[in-house]
């Protein structure tokens, strides 16, 4: 019978991947803020305090081992400054005090309104030391930041939000996790008259689900490995927002090993193995990253014996599609700069999926 995997590697246009995947997501969802500034004074919505704080929860699986695995260590980021901590978790990084501290499990709290970072979108990051048979193996996750002008309530933001404490993980059989829609308006939370509309992305595109409550919960039957879901929130029939948010299945027998390399567009350069899964507009239109592909047994990495094929799709933030690398090899693809200069939206983040099946 075929069995079904997939896997998916963020890429951020201005992971070690191998076989580790990692969801790095707030407790309230996406990190957006509005902010008004009357001189030196800013007022943010919503506001964020050590009585209304964000916990950035971290959940990190491998293709090596059966279910979710604990870091040996993580170090923290903020718009490209590393966070420093005293051994009670308070932050001790001049100027950032009263922003960010560490909770009793090594997880970055916000409990500072992000703008006093710097008022202006930016990047938390996470590198994630990963304790391997072999040696320590690195994972680079990332969490972008939105701050922009107050807009009242004229917009509207979505967000995905764990619906309840697994973070988007199912780590046993049988089990589920529950995705939960929040939509906000001038800073404050609403749910009076809006209907939700949700989707699963599947062979290359989203397919509509019949659920059409406020959460949706995902159980292990519905994941080979990784899926990503999408919800689209409307108010009396009219689109007010949307979002993506991939869910993990750290119970499944089946995995893909991703590993990445970059290549600098070079004529006979070869491809070099790399952690860091970024390309800028700077570089070369030739530029490139390539992932390639193997199917394994989870808590094994010799490759699984079998006709494997595999799919790509690269999806922006938004949830589009935005195109299918060619396959080359049969387990390998390439995104190029100039790649994300014709297909995509400019700078931002994306994901690329990897669906395979084995037979």
């Amino acid at each position: 019978m075929p069995y079904s995997a997939s896997a998916s590697r963020q890429i951020h246009f201005t992971s070690k991947g191998g076989g580790y995947s990692a969801i790095w997501m707030g407790s309230k969802g996406d990190l957006y803020q509005e902010y008004l500034q009357n001189g030196s004074a800013v007022t943010y919505y919503p506001a964020i305090s050590s009585s209304a704080p964000i916990t950035m929860n971290l959940t990190v699986t491998s293709a090596r081992t059966q279910g979710v695995v604990v870091p040996a260590a993580v170090r923290y980021f903020a718009n490209g400054t590393e966070l420093s901590f005293n051994t009670a978790g308070a932050c001790t990084t001049t100027g950032m005090t009263a922003i960010f501290k560490k909770d009793s499990s090594g997880n970055l709290v916000i409990i500072g309104n992000l703008g006093n970072v710097v008022l202006g979108s930016f990047l938390l990051e996470a590198i994630v030391s990963m304790s391997g048979t072999t040696g320590t193996d690195t994972l680079h996750v990332s969490a972008p930041v939105t701050l922009v002008p107050y807009t009242g309530t004229d917009t509207a933001k979505v967000t995905i939000a764990p619906g309840d404490a697994k973070n988007f993980t199912i780590s046993e059989k049988g089990g589920s996790c529950v995705l939960k829609a929040l939509t906000m308006k001038g800073g404050q939370e609403i749910t009076s008259g809006l209907t939700y509309e949700w989707y699963k992305f599947s062979g290359g595109a989203f397919t509509k689900l019949a659920v059409t409550t406020q959460t949706l919960t995902v159980n292990e039957p519905d994941v080979d490995t990784y899926s990503l879901y999408k919800v689209i929130v409307k108010e009396n029939g009219a689109e007010l927002g949307f979002d993506i948010q991939g869910v993990l299945d750290a119970s499944d027998p089946y995995d893909i090993i991703i590993s990445s390399g970059y290549n600098p567009g070079t004529t006979g350069a070869s491809t070099t193995s790399t952690n860091d899964l970024t390309l800028d507009d700077e570089m070369t239109d030739a530029a490139y990253l390539e992932f390639t592909c193997q199917f394994v047994k989870r808590g094994q990495t010799a490759t699984v014996s079998g006709t494997a094929v595999f799919t790509f799709t690269v999806v922006a933030g938004n949830g589009l599609k935005v195109w299918n690398p060619a396959t080359l090899s049969g387990n390998k693809c390439r995104v190029t700069v100039k790649d994300f200069k014709d297909y995509g939206s400019g700078v931002g983040d994306y994901e690329i999926i990897a669906e395979g099946t084995l037979s």
